[in-house]
């Protein structure tokens, strides 16, 4: 659930992100159960949820969540300077996003689907009786899809090793 200053409340199955519009940079204090986690300026900030976890949170350098996992990540993007690595949220915890817009101001994405906000505070809560998403497959954790998509490879060394102990195991050709 993510709410703004005004308590309008939004949800998001898979991310909320907060990204800078037009030249500039987007300057935000983020904190975890109001402890400050990093105050930062730069492109934004991705708020993802274990199913969101392998999209853009992923592409910008962000933790991959396992399905199912209780938990929510956080991830900067672009930072300019300072240092701040993804975070990963515990379930029940909050997590407070205060923008400060530069001069171009800063648009809200909610699965995607861009907003103009009218706030400039959201606190976002994992909800534990969020959407139930039904699959006709095993239930898995959603690594192996990921996998044959291309997410998630080998390194080229052990694929290297892994050739190389099958021909020694075959025998000479």
């Amino acid at each position: 659930a993510i709410a703004g200053a005004e308590a309008a409340a939004y949800w998001a199955v898979n991310d909320f992100v907060v990204v800078r519009r037009g030249a500039g940079q987007l300057v935000a204090a983020v904190s975890v159960d109001d402890d400050p986690y990093v105050r930062l300026a730069g492109d934004g900030v991705i708020v993802a949820t274990a199913l969101g976890s392998s999209a853009y949170s992923m592409a910008a350098g962000g933790p991959l969540l396992a399905s199912a996992t209780p938990a929510f990540v956080c991830t900067p993007l672009a930072m300019h300077g300072g240092s701040a690595p993804p975070l990963v949220v515990p379930a029940e915890a909050t997590l407070t996003v205060d923008v400060q817009p530069g001069y171009g101001g800063f648009e809200v994405e909610i699965d995607g689907r861009r907003s103009t906000p009218a706030a400039d505070r959201f606190r976002i809560t994992l909800n534990p009786d969020g959407p139930t998403l039904v699959t006709f497959g095993a239930a898995g954790r959603g690594l192996a899809g990921l996998r044959r998509r291309g997410l998630i490879a080998d390194s080229p060394r052990v694929l290297a090793r892994d050739d190389r102990a099958a021909t020694v195991s075959r025998g000479p050709v």
